[in-house]
């Protein structure tokens, strides 16, 4: 019932009735009378009669009535976020509005005490409890004390459902409905104001019931939560010499197979064996021969018992289903070497979570703290993972699976201590405005601003473009590329020349703030009027221009727009005309790019010279 995603189970009960399937609801035949009178004579700490799904063949009474909305809900035990916690919903019944303290009352005695022994009393901080406050027209519940007593209350709660006094039937759309006031719900328990001892468990709804002024009924929910939330099967059965013929049963803790076979074919409880106290006892899930159960008693047979081994483990392992070992940790990502990461592990009461960190998948020596800083690694340089280990070691869950699986949990970080690289770069002509693009082989958005881009013009003496007239333009995070725009400078392009483009020392950071290393350039060049890029203005850019003239449709650099207004005109004219005969010759300092590659960015290709370039209409100056 776990809002917004439910929780799955590894099995699903599937008990062999005994009975004729019959509807939930006192308005429909009861049972036989024989086998009422049967179920009522049953003694106190028989759990047989509050099995309503088996008796009544019924999930309960789905009648939908009204939706319940705007309900107060209270936690009453808060043990940690709803997302990683098992949260139990109680509502009430038969509770006016004048009841409410009563009702609180019955609510924190079964918060305090549901949880009072093994294996739930190291548990118990795996759980929230959630009190729904329900108000009902008249105080108590139908047939209470005696049959023929109705009362009118929220969730249609009463006693003798199917003749059965002791069976605590509800309404279990109208309990869910009310339930869902609560932050999360997982399992739901339906209090009745009532002394009377009696209760209900329905594992298909993830419900049970009981009697919150009898202090013996809360054993019902128990044994009815040993149901729903972990699948176990009833261990008891009637004395009356049926013999079971049917397949192995789903459920883990009951089964065919003898002791010897079990062993044998490493099934079921085959791992307890060695205990004294367990082996194969005939008489479980209501057959008294052809099943056995692990124990001679436990509380799936009999109320006040305690779990036994083979049902603490199941219940165990169940917590994990929807508890994770951890908490909360360092969120995933790339450090660097002076990170410091931290883990957050669930808590039980009597012992700790394990924990070990771990470096390129070996434990870390010593390394069992709830913190660990990566500069005690010793380690300058590479890609390397860290990870820390997680897992509770007790010795009541001995399931190998569900140790690795479940009751163990690993986060992982990417040790990032090798620096970006610079694997390429280029005059973008063609963009309106005009731009310079640099790609990294890591992210470094972040860090980057246009102040860090230095743009030297080798052709001019070494005439650096003013950090203030250029400004970052956007950054694609899907190829790691800066372009960088000119809304300083005049027209905001570039003055003719070959250009070297490098980056401020230390302006340029990764993610886990590995630095760009000095030195790392591109070159490049620019020529106003010079539509073709073939480093000379003369009468083949006039050409490409006058082909292009008084148009303002998809025009660009090459087709004659020098001054990027988005169409050609007198103005471009103007800058062919001023540029013409001007030829910019290939700087022999500014001939290579000078790139910082990373050993592994092996795809990472050098630009080539401006007069290598063989495409000259792709506006790039490296491949």
């Amino acid at each position: 019932m776990r809002r917004p995603n439910a929780r799955t189970h590894a099995a699903v009960r599937l008990p062999e009735p005994l009975e004729p399937r019959r509807l939930l609801c006192t308005d429909h035949a009861a049972l036989d009378p024989a086998e009422i009178a049967r179920l009522n004579a049953l003694p106190i700490d028989s759990p047989a009669p509050f099995d309503a799904e088996r008796i009544t063949g019924s999930h309960g009474n789905t009648s939908p009535g009204a939706p319940i909305e705007s309900l107060t809900s209270t936690t009453i035990l808060d043990n940690g976020p709803t997302s990683n916690r098992i949260d139990i919903v109680l509502v009430g019944d038969g509770y006016t509005a004048a009841d409410l303290p009563t009702y609180a009352a019955h609510a924190q005695n079964a918060a305090s005490n549901f949880f009072n022994e093994a294996p739930f009393n190291a548990y118990k901080s795996y759980f929230n409890i959630h009190r729904v406050d329900v108000i009902s027209n008249q105080s108590g519940v139908d047939n209470d004390p005696t049959q023929g007593i109705l009362r009118d209350t929220a969730l249609d709660m009463g006693f003798f459902c199917s003749g059965i006094e002791r069976l605590l039937c509800v309404n279990t759309t109208k309990a869910r409905n009310a339930a869902l006031s609560a932050p999360q719900v997982d399992q739901v328990l339906a209090i009745a104001n009532s002394v009377k001892y009696g209760g209900a468990g329905y594992p298909g709804n993830d419900m049970g019931t009981f009697s919150g002024g009898n202090g013996s009924a809360l054993e019902i929910a128990r044994h009815e939560f040993g149901h729903s939330f972990a699948d176990l099967a009833d261990e008891y059965d009637y004395g009356d010499g049926a013999t079971y013929t049917g397949g192995e049963p789903v459920a883990l803790n009951v089964s065919k197979l003898t002791a010897a076979n079990m062993l044998a074919q490493q099934q079921k409880w085959w791992r307890w064996l060695d205990l004294a106290e367990v082996d194969a006892f005939q008489g479980a899930q209501y057959y008294q021969f052809g099943l056995y159960r692990p124990t001679v008693n436990s509380k799936m047979r009999s109320l006040g018992r305690p779990w036994e081994a083979v049902n603490a483990e199941q219940l165990i392992i169940s917590l994990y289903r929807t508890v994770r070992p951890i908490d909360s940790a360092t969120p995933a990502g790339a450090y660097g070497a002076t990170a410091t990461f931290f883990v957050d592990p669930v808590d039980p009461l009597d012992h700790a979570l394990s924990v070990q960190w771990l470096f390129d998948g070996q434990p870390i020596a010593g390394a069992t703290g709830l913190t660990f800083d990566a500069s005690t690694l010793g380690v300058t340089s590479g890609l390397h993972t860290l990870q820390v280990r997680v897992s509770d070691d007790t010795a009541l869950v001995r399931d190998p699976s569900a140790k690795a699986n479940l009751l163990t949990q690993t986060r992982t970080w990417t040790l990032d201590l090798q620096a970006p690289a610079l694997v390429g770069g280029s005059l973008q002509f063609n963009a309106r405005p005009q731009q310079v693009a640099a790609s990294f082989d890591d992210n470094v958005a972040a860090s980057l601003q246009g102040a860090d881009l230095v743009l030297t013009n080798l052709s001019d003496g070494g005439s650096i473009v003013p950090a203030g007239a250029i400004a970052l333009a956007g950054y694609n995070v899907a190829t790691n590329t800066a372009t960088f725009a000119f809304p300083g400078l005049p027209g905001a392009r570039l003055a003719d020349g070959n250009y070297r483009a490098t980056f401020a020392d230390g302006s340029v950071l990764d993610s886990a703030g590995n630095v760009l290393p000095s030195g790392s350039a591109f070159d490049f060049f620019f020529l106003n009027g010079d539509a073709n890029r073939d480093r000379a203005v003369n009468l083949s850019d006039f050409s490409l221009m006058a082909g292009s003239f008084n148009q303002a449709v998809g025009v660009q650099f090459d087709d004659g727009d020098f001054d990027y207004s988005g169409e050609v005109g007198i103005a471009d004219f103007a800058i062919l005309a001023a540029s013409y005969n001007k030829v910019l010759s290939p700087q022999e300092s500014a001939g290579r790019a000078v790139f910082a590659v990373r050993p592994h960015a092996i795809g990472a290709t050098p630009m080539r010279r401006d007069d290598e370039l063989s495409d000259p209409r792709t506006g790039l100056d490296w491949i």
